[in-house]
């Protein structure tokens, strides 16, 4: 009976490890859609009086201290000032659309973990975050805005950074689409002369390379127990 329980688990393990590679960015990016889309792009709304005119509340989210000192002029800010608030109002709504599209998605997350962190930064030391919301790990409230909510924000975030935007992206539609198959390179002969002696020399003149790097390192290779040539290891190794 525990034999028949192992080789289910196995089988299961087999499956999930198998798809995963798709369903994991899919349901990532289906979260991020339903969690975080919305709110980030109704804050980018409030943020732009025009394409490259950040608004006034834009620059007093963002830059709280800056703007404090300036007496809330925006007036008194510097270019680099509204160089960093544009950015960031535009970074807010361009992110989560590449993301949602599947479009250049790894640069897409790690746009977004930065933003995030940067978000967090400007709300603990700029806006004076309370603690009871920037929270604490390996507590009874799993409900602070920072350490709990956004670090599992960061981890959503991670998984496209690292897996990409899965099978249902403009990512893979463009990967299609740049994967047609190269062209042989064509090798004409080369006729050197030196006075009046003329030789010809082809690609056949020369001593036959290994066919692939592999063959070189077969002799050294150790393959371990129950593991085969291709990589496979453990009970999802494919039958011979």
């Amino acid at each position: 009976m525990l034999t028949a329980l192992l080789r289910r688990s196995d089988a299961l393990a087999c499956t999930a490890s198998a798809a995963a590679p798709w369903v994991l960015p899919t349901l990532a990016r289906l979260l991020f859609a339903g969690v975080l889309l919305v709110p980030y792009w109704s804050s980018a709304a409030t943020k732009l009086d025009g394409l490259l005119t950040p608004s006034v509340g834009a620059y007093a989210q963002i830059l709280p201290r800056a703007m404090e000192a300036a007496g809330f002029d925006v007036s008194r800010l510097t270019v680099a000032h509204r160089a960093v608030v544009l950015l960031g109002s535009w970074a807010e709504a361009i992110l989560p659309a590449l993301l949602i599209a599947g479009l250049l998605t790894r640069l897409a997350a790690l746009g977004m973990i930065g933003f995030v962190l940067v978000q967090s930064w400007v709300d603990v030391r700029g806006h004076g975050l309370a603690a009871a919301d920037v929270g604490a790990w390996f507590d009874a409230d799993p409900s602070a805005i920072l350490l709990d909510q956004r670090a599992l924000w960061l981890f959503l975030l991670a998984v496209l950074a690292v897996m990409g935007g899965g099978p249902v992206s403009a990512d893979r539609m463009l990967a299609r689409f740049r994967s047609s198959p190269a062209k042989p390179l064509n090798f004409s002969p080369v006729t050197p002369s030196f006075g009046a002696r003329t030789q010809t020399f082809t690609t056949a003149s020369f001593p036959k390379a290994p066919d692939d790097l592999e063959d070189l390192a077969a002799p050294l290779r150790h393959v371990a127990p129950g593991e085969t040539e291709e990589g496979d290891a453990g009970p999802c190794r494919q039958a011979p």
